[in-house]
């Protein structure tokens, strides 16, 4: 089991998959589109879009990270629990 305090790895894909593809996931690709288009509306430049991109990537590497802690306390749990119920059958 990995550690919590372990470094999260940098994401590296060494052939096409499904994932390599995306660019970002779905909930934020279709929370951004909306954003474009209230934007384009209000009359927003090219550079000020980029800006929401540029947020929108940390936000992303943020949400990994949280679902990446969230996956090693899980596994941390289920791993105690295999322990205490082989410490009962014993």
């Amino acid at each position: 089991i990995v550690p919590l305090e372990a470094p999260i790895q940098p994401r590296k894909w060494r052939g096409e998959s499904r994932t390599s593809r995306k660019v970002l996931p779905k909930a934020i690709a279709k929370t951004i589109s909306s954003q474009r288009k209230r934007n384009t509306s209000v009359g927003v430049n090219d550079d000020e879009a980029d800006e929401i991109d540029d947020e929108t990537k940390q936000e992303v590497d943020e949400k990994r990270k949280q679902n990446t802690l969230a996956a090693r306390k899980s596994r941390q749990r289920k791993a105690e629990y295999l322990a205490g119920l082989e410490a009962r059958v014993k």
